[in-house]
């Protein structure tokens, strides 16, 4: 008689490192990091603003800001657009 065989399905995350798959990079840790002191700047300058949208010139310019590129304050904003927390239009970064 034959015996069946069972296909393992492909993980979704590719293959498993040693590390396991939950593990980030360095690269990953230390985008994060960013991403989290940008965010808090974000909400701060809102809030200390009492406003509930900006220009995104207008905050490049902001002294707090200083220490991220432009490159890297697209990638925040474009992240923090797919998590819902703001919403870009034409220049313009509305907290939500």
């Amino acid at each position: 008689t034959a015996v069946p065989v069972r296909l393992k399905k492909p993980s979704k995350g590719g293959s498993k490192s040693s590390k396991g798959a939950s593990e980030r990079s360095e690269y990953q840790i230390e985008k994060r990091a960013r991403y989290n002191l940008f965010a808090r700047f974000l909400g701060s300058y809102f809030a200390s603003e009492r406003v509930e949208k900006a220009g995104v010139a207008e905050l490049l310019n902001h002294p707090d800001a200083a220490g991220f590129g432009d490159d890297e304050v697209v990638s925040f904003l474009d992240m923090m657009t797919r998590e819902n927390k703001v919403m870009l239009d034409e220049g313009t970064v509305w907290i939500i």
